[in-house]
């Protein structure tokens, strides 16, 4: 299996789960972004990004949606524009990412990326699934010998999230990118 179908594999088997969760709740609740009572989004971390829930209720309450299985393959190893790109079975809700190279590049390029998927002006209209097509989470970087290690909730967005993610990051001179569990 190429990789754009890996990945297109990887987050049918999540978003599969993600859309009969959300089904039937008000669609300015399905991804809802995490806001201030003033309705600016709500920063959280290093650097300071927005998050999304799953869903909420209409109480207020948050859902999360928790894979229910990771794709089984063979882990592999490709260059791409001069990174090595190491892929490990991961679940699309809770990808370990793992950078070698300029912590602070690698840490501002994946900000930047995931600003892009994030769509916090909300102006992305549910598909026919229900579901938004934007990142729910990027955790802090934290910093290893050799660069960054941080964890992302793809959410929703659309397997070239992935594609536009690796080709920043290799565009940024990052030597390496391990995608893991």
């Amino acid at each position: 299996m190429k990789f754009p179908e890996l990945m297109s594999a990887i987050r049918a088997s999540y978003a599969e789960i993600l859309a009969p969760a959300v089904a039937g709740h008000d669609p300015d609740l399905r991804e809802a972004a995490m806001r201030r009572a003033d309705g600016s989004l709500a920063l959280d971390g290093t650097p300071p990004l927005p998050h999304r829930f799953d869903v909420l209720d209409t109480s207020g309450d948050s859902r999360m949606v928790d894979a229910q299985r990771q794709l089984k393959f063979d882990s592999f190893t490709f260059d791409l524009d001069g990174m090595s790109v190491s892929v490990a079975p991961f679940t699309w809700d809770w990808l370990a990412l793992g950078l070698d190279g300029d912590a602070v590049v690698a840490s501002s390029t994946c900000a930047q990326w995931f600003l892009r998927w994030f769509d916090a002006e909300d102006a992305q209209a549910p598909a026919g699934d229900g579901l938004r097509g934007v990142v729910h989470f990027m955790g802090d970087p934290v910093a290893t010998s050799s660069g960054i290690d941080l964890r992302i909730d793809l959410g929703s967005a659309p397997d070239e999230a992935v594609d536009d993610l690796l080709f920043a990051l290799a565009g940024a001179g990052i030597a390496a990118a391990r995608l893991r569990a």
